[in-house]
């Protein structure tokens, strides 16, 4: 995922940029009067009525081969609210807004362009966030973090990948599900394994194991039309554990018979008869879902003695 990387420090999408005008049209409301709304005056104008900006940068003048000078530009940037009606409010947070004023006679008045939406949001507030709503990952989650489509004047009922802002959310919103998954199998080992919530180093450690699993996923090509590959580890079979368990599955992920499926959630082979299941098991010997153990009675995930969350 993009930025994935700065996922540790904060969760800022700073990637690429929107052409001109090209993408208010699939937007909604102030987003989509821009050129009205921003106008065409004179740098100071700017300056004055939105204060002084996040940033500037000068582009130096062109000389092609023809002897044809470019005279250099000056680019601004502002951060602007989510609504697109003018500067924001919050101090590093905001969507890029960018103005390029060229320093000739021609064009003293600005063209612009939209970047990333830049978000003040820590890994701490999602992790804070996703255990207030019970490692649901859903539209309360996101609009509690202020980063549904919606929210930011995005028209929910088109592709959002069709225009620049909403990809910019949808990214966003991709890497706050990881933080979610990461917290939601981290706090699941370490409240069986020690009672208590899992500390960040933990749920960190969880998330970097993620991103290694997404890269390398990414660099595995699939050939066309292949058919996904679930496998149970240690079995060569896979699929849907039973009871709503996901293969592929861990085996003694968090102690002695206490095992994780593809989501994280701990599961015990429990016997359809008699004592505790015996081990090596093989998943699916019976049938999806129902396993053998080493004694060959037939096994099915269960949730662990005392597990809280669902199953």
């Amino acid at each position: 995922m993009k930025a994935f990387a700065l996922i540790t420090l904060c969760l800022f999408l700073l990637v690429g940029c929107a052409s001109h005008g090209t993408w208010s049209k699939s937007d909604r409301g102030a987003w989509a009067n821009l050129d009205e709304l921003i106008g065409a005056h004179e740098q100071a104008y700017y300056v004055e009525q939105w204060g002084e900006p996040v940033s500037r940068h000068h582009e130096d003048k062109f000389v092609d081969g023809k002897g044809k000078v470019t005279p250099y530009e000056e680019e601004l940037l502002w951060l602007w609210k989510a609504d697109g009606t003018g500067p924001s409010e919050q101090s590093g947070q905001g969507w890029e807004m960018y103005l390029s004023f060229g320093h000739d006679r021609q064009r003293s008045t600005p063209s612009w362009r939209i970047g990333g939406y830049r978000s003040t949001l820590k890994v701490s507030d999602v992790i804070a966030t996703t255990r207030k709503f019970e490692y649901r990952f859903g539209q309360e989650l996101l609009g509690e973090l202020g980063l549904l489509l919606e929210q930011h004047g995005i028209v929910s009922n088109r592709q959002p990948s069709n225009n620049w802002r909403g990809w910019s959310i949808m990214e966003l919103q991709g890497t706050v599900r990881l933080v979610v998954e990461a917290t939601f199998r981290a706090d699941n080992a370490a409240r069986n394994l020690h009672s208590r919530l899992a500390t960040y180093t933990e749920i960190n450690a969880w998330l970097e194991d993620q991103t290694k699993a997404i890269n390398g996923s990414r660099q595995r090509q699939r050939p066309p039309q292949e058919s996904p590959n679930y496998t149970t580890s240690g079995s060569g079979q896979g699929g849907l554990l039973g009871s709503g368990f996901l293969g592929p599955s861990t085996p003694n992920a968090y102690g002695p018979g206490m095992n994780a499926d593809a989501t994280g959630r701990p599961f015990i082979w429990k016997p359809d008869f008699g004592g505790p299941a015996l081990g090596p098991i093989q998943p699916n010997a019976y049938g999806p879902g129902v396993g053998m153990d080493a004694t060959g009675r037939p096994v099915r995930p269960a949730c662990p003695p005392g597990w809280t969350g669902p199953c």
